[in-house]
């Protein structure tokens, strides 16, 4: 017989002669009728704690529990081209990163002209501190253009007029410049 953790009949073999043993089919099959636990993955069935593989013995009537173990992710982080940063394997399901996790990763950060790290994504979505594993992740760093500030003064370095929140690379225009010019004194 096949139950669940909590004792639960799953599944069974019926009409076992004493001494028939189990074939890796025979778990195998057992298995595809397993609950999912939150944060494991089934690992082996037991008999009375002990693991139980292909091969095993039957000697009487037997109850097989499945035996769970934590599931153990990657967190990659990459660039914003998708190229990896750094990873970090056998990361335990439910595990919050940590500041720590972050800034190591953005030690790798790549340069990027005309803009700056902001911060990091999954799918889009912005991710920080407490982010919770709960399956292999990419995490991908997010940049912003960088934003300036123009100013127009006169020959004594006197503010005539500004143009904030440039993006970089504009290219300033002849209207830009000639609105600048009427505050000439």
């Amino acid at each position: 017989t096949f139950s669940d953790a909590e004792g639960n009949e799953l599944s069974s073999i019926p009409d076992v002669e004493h001494g028939y043993e189990l074939t890796a089919e025979d778990l195998e099959i057992a298995a595809e009728d397993l609950p999912e636990v939150d944060g494991k993955s089934f690992a082996y069935w037991t008999v009375n704690g002990q693991k139980v593989e292909a091969g095993y013995k039957v000697t009487g009537e037997t109850v097989l529990v499945p035996y769970y173990a934590g599931k153990y992710y990657t967190v990659t982080f990459a660039d914003a081209e998708g190229n990896e940063l750094s990873s970090m394997p056998d990361i335990a399901h439910g595990y919050e990163l940590v500041e720590d996790d972050f800034e190591i990763a953005a030690e790798d950060l790549p340069e990027v002209e005309g803009m700056h790290f902001a911060y990091w994504t999954v799918d889009g979505q912005k991710v920080s501190v407490g982010y919770k594993v709960t399956g292999d992740v990419t995490i991908t760093a997010y940049y912003e253009v960088n934003l300036y500030t123009v100013t127009f003064a006169d020959a004594d370095g006197n503010e005539l007029t500004s143009m904030p929140d440039i993006a970089h690379g504009y290219e300033l225009t002849a209207e830009d410049l000639e609105i600048a010019a009427e505050d000439l004194p």
